[in-house]
């Protein structure tokens, strides 16, 4: 009867750099993407100011609802917008008076009220999208082991 010697592998065979390139890979991908709309979202939230806009168009395309919307600045320069999701729950018709929320600093740049109410400015499923990925490269850059 041959003897086992119980040895169990504990470690992936990488060096341990890989293990931190595996580690902030998901999170390196999606910053460059994540803060300019953050932080269009949070100035607009705090420094925004209301206006009517008016929807030009919208449309269900692809799984997602999209709309074209246009607004007057504080200085009466007209601005286009496309809002463009599956989730926030904004619906509208042609013609039909949207609230629009403006920064005045950067008249163009713009969100409607309903996509401002949200927390986040992305969807719940992408954050949980990108929580996933995030948590299955901890497991792999823990699987090797730091240090």
């Amino acid at each position: 009867m041959p003897m086992t010697t119980g040895v169990r592998m504990t470690h992936l065979d990488f060096p341990t750099w890989i293990s931190y390139v595996i580690l902030i890979a998901p999170t390196a991908v999606i910053l460059p993407i994540a803060v300019p709309r953050l932080y269009a979202h949070l100035r607009l939230r705090a420094k925004g100011v209301k206006a009517a806009g008016t929807c030009r168009s919208s449309y269900y395309a692809k799984g997602s609802f999209v709309l074209h919307y246009s607004y007057e600045d504080h200085k009466d320069g007209l601005h286009f917008r496309r809002a463009k999701s599956g989730d926030f729950g904004l619906t509208a018709d042609e013609g039909e008076t949207l609230p629009v929320v403006f920064d005045p600093a950067f008249p163009r740049m713009s969100r409607t009220q309903t996509e401002l109410r949200r927390l986040l400015p992305w969807s719940p499923v992408s954050t949980g999208t990108w929580a996933v990925a995030q948590a299955l490269c901890v497991f792999l850059a823990g699987a090797r082991g730091f240090g």
